[in-house]
């Protein structure tokens, strides 16, 4: 995902399809999975259909010790 957006590409991570994909090994031997194996995730790359300014959101999350 890093390398995609230092390519002007935009990419997101998706598990929600992963399940469905898993239940279909004819699909998954059409994507050219090797039997035995099975998606653990999606991650769709592409051009952004816009180009708006991205929210950095590196430290949007903060450990907290108590």
């Amino acid at each position: 995902m890093v390398e995609a957006a230092d390519l002007g590409l935009g990419s997101v991570y998706v598990m929600g399809g992963v399940f469905a994909l898993n239940k279909f090994p004819e699909l998954q031997r059409e994507l050219g999975m090797d039997e035995g194996y099975e998606t653990s995730v999606l991650v769709p790359i592409g051009y952004p259909a816009d180009k708006e300014q991205v929210e950095d959101r590196r430290n949007r999350y903060k450990v907290v010790r108590k």
